[in-house]
């Protein structure tokens, strides 16, 4: 965020946004606790910003096949080379 701004008091407003994605991330592992095989998770562990901790969850919690956690981190990397 600090390549964003010239001075470093303008930081702060820019990491509004980044700690709220933080935080809907939280709140969707944290109801997939309860639920890891829902559809919303599922869909949540594929998405680049949620995935870390979304995907993380599930491999904990479910027996899910190998290609679902590299399918995640693939997607993450080509977004990460997008961007």
């Amino acid at each position: 965020l600090g390549s964003l701004v010239s001075r470093t008091e303008d930081v702060q407003q820019l990491m509004l946004p980044m700690m709220i994605l933080i935080i809907i991330a939280s709140f969707i592992a944290f109801s997939g606790i309860s639920m890891p095989e829902a559809t919303y998770v599922t869909v949540a562990s594929y998405i680049p910003f949620f995935a870390p901790l979304v995907m993380f969850l599930r491999v904990g919690l479910l027996d899910i096949p190998l290609w679902e956690p590299l399918l995640s981190i693939a997607i993450m990397l080509l977004t990460i080379g997008l961007l």
